[in-house]
């Protein structure tokens, strides 16, 4: 006795193909908002959380707040709110997307929700040398990043697009390792008591040290200093610094800065360009200030004769008991730089820069080292 064959159809085919299509599309609908909320990767997930809270917006506030994680976790608009009545969105990311993503987001924000009356840009001081990377822009929830014209806008290399797609649309894929480790890190804070899983997260690099706490207003509260780790990071900076690199900004942070600057004055928006805080034991050194002199230098050729544009020179200090590192601040220490901003923003109010032209700009260098960037929203490399 010989077992009958099934028939075969092509409409049969055809179903079971796309039944296959629609599982893997649910499974990576679900991975990649796994991801978004809960991945370790404090990066990624904080760029999804700033994408999403600019989607929800529906009316403007007073003050815009741009920049990189210095910024994000420094720079608090419900304190500033009950101390003056402003309103604030903190929409800041991360220092490796340069300012492009600051302008895209302003871009966005004035387009569809109206216009602020104030966007502060605040970014660390080796932040404005830096070109984007290209595999960030994949976690960033808009088809603009896997556009032609952003390609050519950015100057990546052909077919960069189709790999922020992956990254986008196939993240069990393209965040394969992120996801692992999620996964491990709930099992474990699952099965583990409160100490046991403490002791765990301590010892393994791969997962945060602390929660972080995402507020409405888009600021992200890191408590608890961690003055070993400024130490350690002070260092890399002035290992960076004594190499003499040029103070400089790259092409694609001065078209953004410039795009930026433009829709300031078209809506009559003021744009407030302000340090991150900084370790006095950086701010501290020759190399540091020898640094950031040129830069202010730089800034200031490029938004001479800008009168909606404020540059703030001046930088908040802090002790290594007050930060996370030598650019990221403890939220012990939040409202004192809030307090601090509020006060150069009144004074560049009431003050307006003077005339006199800057001191003549360094020769540009044809490359620089690589800063040490141990930030706590460290970006993962593209898989």
């Amino acid at each position: 006795m010989t077992e009958a064959e099934p028939e075969t159809s092509w409409r049969a085919v055809t179903q079971t193909v796309f039944s296959v299509l629609a599982v893997a599309v649910a499974l990576n609908f679900v991975a990649g908002r796994c991801l978004e909320r809960y991945s370790t990767n404090l990066g990624y997930r904080l760029i999804a959380f700033k994408w999403r809270l600019l989607g929800k917006q529906d009316k403007p506030v007073d003050m815009l707040i741009l920049g990189d994680s210095a910024g994000n976790q420094g720079y608090n608009p419900e304190y500033l709110r009950q101390r003056t009545g402003n309103t604030g969105l903190n929409l800041a990311t991360l220092g490796n997307f340069g300012l492009v993503d600051d302008a895209w987001m302003l871009q966005e924000y004035v387009e569809r929700v109206g216009t602020p009356k104030r966007v502060l840009l605040i970014h660390v001081y080796d932040a404005w040398y830096r070109r984007p990377q290209a595999g960030l822009f994949g976690v960033i929830p808009r088809w603009r990043a896997q556009s032609a014209e952003a390609e050519r806008e950015l100057r990546w290399k052909p077919g960069t697009r189709y790999d922020l797609l992956e990254n986008r649309l196939l993240p069990l894929y393209s965040q394969r390792q992120s996801l692992r480790d999620t996964l491990e890190f709930a099992f474990w804070r699952v099965v583990l008591n409160k100490a046991d899983f403490a002791r765990f997260r301590a010892r393994d690099s791969r997962f945060p040290e602390a929660d972080p706490v995402y507020h409405a207003d888009g600021y992200v509260e890191m408590c608890g200093a961690l003055p070993r780790v400024v130490a350690a990071d002070v260092s890399g900076h002035i290992r960076w610094l004594s190499r003499r690199p040029r103070p400089q900004l790259s092409g694609d942070n001065v078209r953004a800065l410039q795009t930026m600057i433009r829709i300031a004055e078209k809506h009559d928006i003021t744009l407030s360009i302000v340090p991150s805080p900084i370790a006095n034991t950086l701010a501290a050194r020759r190399e540091f200030k020898r640094y950031v002199t040129g830069l202010d230098d730089n800034l200031r050729r490029l938004t001479r004769g800008h009168p909606k544009v404020q540059l703030i020179t001046e930088r908040f200090q802090a002790t290594p008991q007050q930060m996370q590192n030598a650019d990221h601040l403890a939220c012990e220490t939040v409202p004192a730089y809030t307090d601090w901003v509020a006060a150069q923003l009144k004074a560049a109010d009431e003050h307006p820069a003077d005339t006199k032209p800057p001191p003549p700009a360094p020769r540009p260098s044809a490359s620089q080292p690589a800063a040490p960037r141990p930030a706590p929203f460290g970006p993962e490399p593209p898989q």
